[in-house]
């Protein structure tokens, strides 16, 4: 997609703009500040796709039925992850550049192939089944506790949570009985307190 079309930049990527068509790759440029809903809907053929950082507001259903698409790189301005923005790209395996993301959209990893994902520090909120019926998702790496609807991780039913420490993170895993991988120096300094405090306590 070109920059510039007699000398006007091309700011946005209108509704359905690309829905069910055949590309395989894409280059978006950086003029670009709106992607808008379906944009890319159903194309499956598209196997990766790189947002450029200028984009702030992107639609739901972006990427929806991207069914060969296995790499996403996200826009650093794009704070909100649509609704349905991956829904059933069930080969994405990676979505990077999403550290400034503060909200997952109902559905918008719903279906996907991910097999960890670290929530980012700045999210507030993971809505209704927006990792949900992820078979291949294991990890989920989260050093705080946003606002989780307690369907978020509906039928992903192999994932194990990383609580990086974090004791409320820890309490809200183990009240939806999803297990919790242990960091083994965190354990290790543990059993260390305990022998120092015992010792003490027998004089």
């Amino acid at each position: 997609i070109p920059a510039y079309i007699k000398d006007i930049p091309v700011t946005v990527i209108g509704k359905d703009a690309f829905e069910r068509s055949d590309i395989k790759t894409i280059t978006l440029p950086d003029t670009l500040t709106t992607i808008e809903a379906y944009a890319f809907f159903n194309c499956r053929s598209l196997e990766k796709i790189s947002f450029p950082d200028s984009v702030r507001d992107v639609g739901h259903q972006v990427c929806g039925l991207c069914q060969q698409l296995e790499e996403a790189k996200w826009s650093q301005l794009a704070h909100i992850m649509p609704a349905c923005a991956f829904y059933d790209c069930f080969s994405l395996k990676n979505i990077s550049n999403i550290d400034s993301v503060y909200m997952f959209s109902e559905y918008c990893f719903n279906k996907t192939g991910l097999e960890s994902i670290t929530i980012p520090k700045k999210i507030s909120t993971i809505s209704h089944y927006a990792l949900g019926e992820c078979p291949n998702l294991k990890i989920i790496k989260m050093s705080h506790l946003p606002n989780i609807d307690k369907e978020a991780f509906r039928a992903s039913e192999n994932i194990q949570i990383d609580c990086c420490g974090n004791g409320k993170v820890k309490e809200w895993a183990k009240q939806y009985n999803i297990p919790v991988i242990e960091n083994k120096l965190n354990s290790f300094l543990k059993n260390i307190n305990e022998n120092i405090k015992d010792t003490e306590e027998r004089g």
